[in-house]
């Protein structure tokens, strides 16, 4: 069976894809800072090589890897955008990626069979009232600037025969992101939709998100860019009225824009933004979602917890 090498292994998507990868019977390696952190969160057989990042990682990590998916990355979320955390957002994805790829160019004896690396659909233009796709035009902001030098980084491996970037929409998983931030809110029956509900949120469930790694390895049709959303995305209101139903308690306040702005600063735009995205490339390769609306979904993450 294959090998395959995977960088964010800790995180909320990477957790989970190392467990589907171990149980398909794929060699796994894992590419972390801290190795004894990483034994505690990620419960499946692997090896553990120890890189910082700033340098190229471990020659050993890389020779006899088949496959490579590439998840590192501050979570942009966790804090407010000072100059610092905006600087680290921007390193740990760009700097991280273009040592990673270096080192894979120095030290694999063979091509890669396949290298998937990670974007945002932060890469295009918001609040624009267009539908948009792998081909609309990137924006001139902050978070775009991060995907395109990422993606650029990515796009300088020369030792593999297929190459996909996957452009990641709002991930939902009852253990991190969105759906951990307003759960509490809404237990409390305080929640409501953000921004008056006319905000189109571009989702994914995290079980679809780790069938398209998982697709992708076994499919040789996918590849270069391609949005990693539900084919339907949502407005505000109807995900509020989702996490509403799902919990069983109405969703009465809507939270004013301006609230958001003075708690989250910079960051308020991650929930504010309207971006409405769709994953043409998925679907003309007849790629079949398990959660394709949001009502579905998010009652599928609340039942299991």
């Amino acid at each position: 069976m294959k090998t395959v090498l995977i960088t964010g292994a800790t995180g909320l998507v990477g957790q989970k894809l190392c467990i589907k990868l171990v149980a398909d019977g794929y060699t796994l390696k894992v590419l972390t800072r801290n190795i004894k952190r990483a034994e505690e969160k990620v419960k499946v057989p692997c090896t553990f090589y120890e890189w910082d990042t700033a340098s190229l990682p471990p020659k050993e990590s890389i020779q006899g890897t088949d496959i490579v998916i590439n998840l590192m990355g501050e979570n942009i979320a966790q804090k407010r955008w000072s100059k610092l955390q905006r600087a680290e957002i921007h390193r740990s994805r760009v700097q991280g990626t273009k040592f990673l790829v270096e080192g894979l160019n120095k030290f694999l004896e063979r091509d890669l069979d396949l290298f998937i690396s990670t974007s945002a659909i932060g890469y295009y233009k918001s609040n624009t009232n267009i539908r948009l796709d792998e081909l609309s035009e990137k924006a001139d902001s902050f978070l775009s600037k991060v995907c395109q030098d990422w993606e650029k980084e990515a796009s300088l491996l020369r030792k593999s025969k297929r190459n996909l970037i996957t452009r990641l929409g709002v991930v939902l998983d009852i253990n991190g992101g969105m759906i951990k931030k307003l759960s509490p809110i809404y237990k409390l029956a305080l929640g409501g939709p953000i921004g008056f509900g006319h905000r189109i949120i571009s989702w994914i469930h995290i079980d679809d998100l780790v069938n398209i790694y998982l697709m992708a390895i076994k499919n040789e049709k996918y590849e270069g860019v391609v949005n990693a959303t539900a084919p339907y995305p949502t407005s505000s209101t109807e995900f509020s009225h989702a996490m509403a139903r799902a919990i069983g308690l109405p969703d009465l306040f809507p939270v004013p824009p301006v609230i958001l702005k003075i708690v989250f600063g910079e960051l308020s735009c991650l929930m504010l933004d309207s971006v409405e995205v769709y994953p043409r490339k998925l679907e003309k390769l007849g790629h079949r979602y398990i959660f394709s609306e949001i009502g579905q979904a998010i009652n599928q993450i609340f039942k299991k917890n």
